[in-house]
């Protein structure tokens, strides 16, 4: 349930990269610097601006083609076992195993504490059919 494939991840990239580097070069250039940094500052703001141009629609086609395939749905918990020294930012990294179109799946991910994942819940999920290991808490 990925939306992010190479080729426009790798375009956004360069587009934020050339956009900071054409400002850099041109606050540099314009505050006394080397006069090359004058031409090569709109360049590289205008070579980040295009790539930005045709990331973004590519991005959003990419999403709409991912949200097409996927179901959201219920799921009962059948367990969690919590993994406590791996955090990212205020999020837990748990081991979910639910139960859902009348199949059990496990995954590893991670929720908000706020969530309320606990054995025998009912919870939001979004999935694709054809991978129901391929689950996320909504």
């Amino acid at each position: 349930m990925t939306d992010a494939s190479p080729r426009v991840v790798a375009m956004a990239i360069c587009a934020l990269v050339f956009t900071l580097l054409g400002i850099a070069y041109l606050v540099v250039g314009l505050a006394g610097g080397p006069e090359a940094f004058r031409y090569l500052g709109p360049a590289f703001l205008a070579g980040g601006i295009v790539l930005g141009a045709f990331a973004l629609p590519a991005r959003m086609k990419a999403r709409a083609a991912v949200a097409a395939q996927t179901v959201r749905g219920r799921a009962t918990v059948v367990s969690v076992e919590l993994h406590p020294h791996v955090r990212v930012g205020s999020l837990l990294n748990v081991t979910l195993t639910v139960r859902l179109d009348g199949r059990t799946v496990t995954r590893r991910l991670n929720v908000s504490p706020l969530s309320g994942v606990q054995a025998g819940a009912e919870i939001d999920v979004v999935y694709d059919p054809a991978d129901l290991q391929n689950f996320r808490v909504v």
